[in-house]
């Protein structure tokens, strides 16, 4: 818990860290900078996000997973909080993924795409995730959720999640689900995570 000033309600780490038991975030922000915060318990409870202020993590974090369940990666930026929830749906292999939120802007490298019945024709230029497989993990089946707050473009029910890997193409996994505010949705993904990092943006359809 870090309850300074407002602009000081950050932890900053100066190496990598790695949390064996529960990591709880109750109050304030935690600065990684060039280092990863690890949370090494691969249980999804290992997490306990009791924040009512968006605490949030700015830099690389990184989670053991080895179960069903959904896991929440509480990233964002000093102005946003723009978490994202991997929810896994059949036991997956047992390892980790790292994470990490970027204020750039992706590209539009591979579109216009189909998702039908519409087809994605343009990115939202503020930001992605991105997400790499460490450890041995591997799942087939899950779904992903990110909270898009902060984007300078409404989000709309009909925004899509767009995937890509190692910086590639952007292509589309999964099933559409209407965005909730800010919160945009991909369900039953089948290509996984790569080991060498798959990042997931927003797309706008065509009008």
């Amino acid at each position: 818990e870090n309850s300074g000033a407002p602009s000081l309600r950050r932890l900053g780490i100066s190496n990598d860290v790695n949390v064996l038991g529960t990591l709880t975030m109750s109050l304030g922000n935690i600065d990684a900078g060039t280092y990863v915060l690890f949370l090494s318990n691969p249980a999804v409870a290992a997490l306990n996000y009791t924040s009512t202020t968006r605490s949030r993590i700015f830099g690389r974090f990184e989670r053991g997973v080895n179960e069903t369940g959904s896991y929440l990666f509480p990233l964002g930026t000093p102005s946003f909080y723009n978490p994202a929830n991997l929810t896994t749906k059949s036991t997956p292999v047992a390892g980790s993924v790292l994470s990490q939120y970027f204020t750039v802007d992706p590209g539009n490298a591979g579109l216009p795409i189909p998702d039908p019945p519409v087809e994605i024709h343009d990115r939202y230029p503020d930001g992605y995730w991105s997400f790499t497989a460490n450890n041995g993990f591997a799942t087939g089946d899950f779904h992903i959720n990110m909270d898009a707050a902060g984007f300078a473009d409404t989000i709309r029910d009909v925004t899509r999640v767009i995937k890509r890997t190692g910086g590639g193409n952007w292509t589309v996994d999964g099933i559409h689900s209407d965005a909730v505010g800010s919160v945009v949705y991909r369900n039953s993904l089948t290509g996984g995570i790569s080991s060498s990092g798959t990042q997931f943006a927003l797309g706008r359809i065509r009008p």
